[in-house]
C-alpha cells in the first residue's frame, strides 16, 4: 500500500515525518482514547456513588450562587419603668376632698364611680433611677359625686378628690446653674417670667454630704 507522510514539529522546532499507517501510532492512539474512556467512566460512576451516598445534602457548589435569605427584622424589646408601679381600677366608698373632709363616695348601683390609679410599688427608692434620683408619688383630681354622713341636709354634691396617678423619677442633685421656666428655652422670650432654681431637700443633703 502507499504510504502517507505527515509533517509534524517536535519541541525543538524540527520537522518530522510520520507515518500514517505506523502500527505503533495507532496503537498508541487507541490506548490513549481508551484510557480517557475509562477516567470519564471512573469520574462518572464516583460522582453517582458520591450522590448516592449523600442523598438530601446540598453540595457546596448548588449553594454557591444561591441568594441569602433576607435579615430577620430587629426585635423590638418593650422598655421597662424606672419606678415599678401597680396598676388598680377602684371604686372607692370614702376619700378626702381636697379640703381634707372625710366624705363618702356614692357607689351604689346604677351609680358606680370608678378611678384608675398608679402606686410607686418602692416609693422614695432609687430603683432604676440615676443616682441623685428616687420614685415618687404623684397625685391627680377627679370630680366625684359624694355626701356628707354628718349633714345630711346637704344631700348629695360633687367633690374633688385626689387620688394616686403615676410614679415619677424625680432629681434632686442638679447643678445650681440649672434653670427650670415654664416654657422651653428655644421659646422663651427674653426677660419673660421667673427663674426656678431646684434646691437638694434635707434627706439628700444628709445622706450625700
Amino acid at each position: 500500500p502507499t504510504l502517507t507522510t505527515f509533517p509534524t514539529v517536535d519541541t525543538e522546532g524540527t520537522t518530522s515525518e510520520f507515518n500514517a499507517t505506523d502500527p505503533t501510532t495507532e496503537s498508541s492512539t487507541v490506548e490513549t482514547t481508551t484510557s480517557t474512556t475509562t477516567t470519564e467512566a471512573l469520574v462518572r460512576e464516583n460522582v453517582a456513588y458520591f450522590k448516592e451516598k449523600h442523598a438530601g445534602s446540598t453540595l457546596f457548589q448548588d449553594t454557591k450562587d444561591e441568594q441569602r435569605p433576607p435579615p430577620s427584622p430587629p426585635v423590638k424589646l418593650r422598655g421597662v419603668n424606672a419606678c415599678p408601679v401597680k396598676e388598680e381600677v377602684v371604686a372607692p366608698f370614702w376619700a378626702n376632698n381636697t379640703r381634707g373632709e372625710v366624705l363618702a363616695l356614692l357607689n351604689l348601683y346604677p351609680f358606680e364611680q370608678y378611678v384608675h390609679w398608679e402606686k410607686c410599688t418602692f416609693e422614695l427608692k432609687q430603683m432604676y433611677c440615676r443616682e441623685g434620683c428616687r420614685c415618687e408619688q404623684q397625685y391627680r383630681l377627679h370630680r366625684l359625686l359624694a355626701y356628707d354622713p354628718n349633714n345630711e341636709c346637704r344631700g348629695i354634691f360633687s367633690d374633688w378628690f385626689k387620688f394616686p396617678s403615676c410614679c415619677v423619677c424625680k432629681c434632686y442633685d442638679l447643678p445650681a446653674d440649672f434653670q427650670i421656666t415654664s416654657r422651653s428655652p428655644r421659646t422663651q422670650p427674653s426677660g419673660a417670667g421667673e427663674n426656678v432654681y431646684i434646691t437638694p431637700p434635707d434627706w439628700y443633703r444628709l445622706n450625700n454630704g
